[in-house]
């Protein structure tokens, strides 16, 4: 019993910050997307801001996997799937470089790029009102 309350306590803590901190990206994104495109653009073009994204997206999933690496059958789940998607964006940036430059240049270039973006505020607001609700 005491096992699935701290669990349930971390995976509440994982989908507040993950939940908050799409969010927040996904409003910028939604509200001012040529500034952000400019800003993809600048970081994308630059190697050591490319190194830095890659390491803090590979630091950032291990803090999430590590204790939280649960493939259960409800949300929680997602919160695993979200970390594993991030420390292999962290990899591909990290040990790929040219291939995540340019799949990230074709991306902003689509409409698709909006539609993912929604999507991501979605599961963003999802993981809040999960996190929220279970904190309880």
């Amino acid at each position: 019993m005491c096992f699935s309350l701290a669990v349930s306590a971390v995976s509440s803590f994982f989908a507040q910050v993950i939940g908050f901190y799409l969010f927040f990206i996904c409003l910028a994104m939604l509200l001012q997307p040529q500034r952000f495109k400019k800003i993809m653009t600048e970081v994308l073009a630059h190697p050591a801001s490319l190194f830095v994204c890659a390491a803090t997206n590979i630091l950032f999933s291990l803090v999430v996997l590590v204790p939280h690496n649960l493939w259960v059958a409800n949300w929680q789940v997602l919160i695993t799937i979200i970390a594993w998607l991030a420390l292999l964006k962290g990899l591909v940036t990290l040990f790929f470089p040219e291939r995540y430059v340019n799949m990230s240049k074709n991306l902003m270039s689509k409409q698709s790029y909006q539609v993912w973006t929604w999507v991501w505020l979605l599961i963003a607001l999802f993981l809040v009102w999960m996190g929220l609700s279970t904190n309880t």
